[in-house]
């Protein structure tokens, strides 16, 4: 895919706190190493699928500076990603 075909949505953060409790809890309870394995992969399609927006926005905010929509989300996502990574950190070990 190009980069202009890639479309940029904003993270809904209480839904990816939703899923990912939702998954932490579901690794919790697994019986098997596959079912571990296959929340592990959609644990990791949730943070990628945040990661990729936040790209996104923050290469189009290089690329034009003066579009002040892509400098909002760029602040919006830098600050949210450090508040994401403490809870995924926090929801992992507990």
């Amino acid at each position: 895919m190009k980069f202009n075909e890639m479309v940029y949505v904003r993270p809904d953060l209480s839904k990816i706190e939703k899923d990912f409790n939702e998954l932490i809890e579901k690794f919790s309870e697994a019986v098997t190493a596959d079912e571990q394995i296959n929340t592990l992969a959609q644990i990791n399609r949730l943070r990628n699928e945040f990661q990729t927006n936040a790209s996104l926005a923050s290469v189009h905010n290089s690329i034009d500076t003066t579009n002040s929509f892509f400098e909002i989300e760029q602040e919006f996502l830098t600050r949210t990603n450090h508040g994401l990574r403490i809870f995924i950190s926090n929801s992992m070990w507990y």
